[in-house]
C-alpha cells in the first residue's frame, strides 16, 4: 500500500532519487490516493483514497460521475 506517483527510469535514475522514491513520503494529513493490494481475495492491485486522520476509504470518483459511496 502507499502514495500512488510515478515511478522513476531506473536507467537515469540516480542513487539519491531511488532512495527518495522508495523510502520517503508526503505523509499528509487527510485524503491521499494509494494502490492497494487485495492479497487475501481477488489478488489484485486497486485505486482507491484513504483518509490518513480517520481511515476511512472510498473508491475515487471516476470522470463524469460522482464519488461513490
Amino acid at each position: 500500500m502507499g502514495e500512488v506517483r510515478a515511478r522513476p527510469d531506473p536507467q537515469t535514475t540516480t542513487p539519491a532519487e531511488w532512495r527518495g522514491y522508495l523510502y520517503l513520503r508526503r505523509n499528509t494529513a487527510g485524503w491521499t490516493t494509494e494502490s492497494w493490494y487485495h492479497r487475501m481475495g481477488c489478488r489484485r492491485y486497486l485505486v482507491l483514497e484513504r483518509d490518513t486522520t480517520t481511515n476511512e476509504a472510498r473508491l475515487p470518483a471516476s470522470p463524469g460521475r460522482g464519488r461513490e459511496p
